[in-house]
């Protein structure tokens, strides 16, 4: 009788071999025997890839849903955009270097979380001071670069989606110019 030993494969193992196979350098057989696992363990980590992945990556995805609901409690406007930037943030005080996002992570993550998009509705809420300064400090500024009009968040479903006072304050451009443009 012909007994094999078996070998355990940790998580971070598995994600490499993932990672070596989605680099595209070298062949699946080249990559098994890199490993020393046979095609057949390669072909059953392929297989279960997703479940690998969201194991691997489970911390950043705690981490950045915590993030969530704090900013959901502060009545912070979220989009996909700004979400993919803070859990690569996460990803690197996490450790975890080789981790990429891209829009079909974050709509899973926010599949698997239960969040969806929302139009926002309604002054019900009011914003911490310190969210108003700080929108002050850092966006105020880069205001007419980054310009994009949005009324819409994400939010967990099920919830009722506010937005705070909007503020009264208002920056109004007026530019003038003669009509042979001498002067402006």
């Amino acid at each position: 009788m012909d007994s094999k030993k078996h070998k355990a494969l940790s998580l971070d193992t598995k994600y490499q071999v993932l990672t070596a196979v989605d680099s595209g350098v070298k062949f699946k057989k080249q990559i098994a025997s890199d490993f020393g696992i046979p095609a057949s363990t390669l072909i059953t980590i392929l297989k279960q890839r997703e479940n690998i992945v969201s194991a691997y990556n489970s911390n950043v995805e705690e981490a950045l849903f915590t993030y969530f609901r704090g900013a959901c409690d502060l009545n912070i406007p979220l989009s996909g955009p700004s979400l993919a930037v803070k859990v690569n943030e996460f990803a690197v005080k996490l450790g975890q270097s080789n981790f990429e996002t891209n829009n079909s992570w974050i709509k899973r993550f926010e599949q698997h979380q239960g969040i969806v998009s929302k139009a926002v509705c309604g002054e019900s809420a009011s914003v911490h001071k310190n969210v108003t300064n700080s929108y002050k400090e850092t966006t105020l500024p880069n205001l007419p670069k980054d310009y994009e009009p949005k009324d819409v968040t994400l939010q967990m479903k099920g919830e009722s989606c506010h937005r705070g006072k909007r503020s009264k304050e208002r920056l109004t451009v007026v530019l003038c110019a003669n009509m042979d443009g001498t002067d402006k």
